[in-house]
């Protein structure tokens, strides 16, 4: 049911995106966002390389509209980085999800929910790749998602079960 689900949603960004390139009064954010939003939805489907150039595509959109620091560059970006994630291209994901890290810390604050999902991404990144520093970044990130999403949120528990399937987290 829920690949049904993204099928319709995919068809529909497609002709959203369709639409969109032919109207002259579309806002060029507008486009870049439904096509943002096709490439998340290719990538929920497994269609990764359609996925990155429709994001790819997106966040030149993007990049141009708003420049390479904005807080919807960065969450095109995010989604690349999952694409790259996917395909299993650690080193790929972990320089996105840096960039995005730098942006959200910048426009949105350290302790923000869009900064704290990604830092949880670069932390599997960091793990995938042997990186001393995955550790520490597992820690701050659960720090972080207790101040903002709780002590009882299924987020935090999730998050703490990937850092002991890791093996970095110390014996409890």
């Amino acid at each position: 049911m829920k690949h049904h689900r993204q099928e319709e949603a995919r068809a529909e960004f497609e002709q959203m995106v369709a639409i969109f390139e032919k109207d002259p009064g579309v806002s060029v954010d507008d486009l870049a966002n439904a096509l943002s939003n096709l490439g998340a939805t290719l990538e929920a489907l497994g269609r990764l390389d359609e996925a990155e150039a429709r994001l790819t595509r997106s966040l030149q959109l993007r990049e141009q509209t708003f420049g390479p620091e904005h807080p919807n560059t960065a969450m095109t970006l995010g989604n690349l980085a999952n694409v790259y994630e996917k395909r299993g291209d650690w080193a790929g994901a972990r320089r996105a999800n840096e960039r995005v890290i730098a942006i959200f810390t910048r426009s949105l604050g350290p302790r923000h929910a869009n900064t704290a999902m990604v830092s949880a991404n670069l932390a599997r990144c960091l793990a995938k790749l042997h990186d001393p520093a995955a550790r520490e970044r597992y820690e701050q990130t659960i720090a972080t998602f207790i101040e903002v999403f709780g002590e009882q949120s299924p987020m935090l528990a999730e998050l703490r079960a990937e850092y002991a399937a890791s093996g970095l987290a110390p014996a409890p």
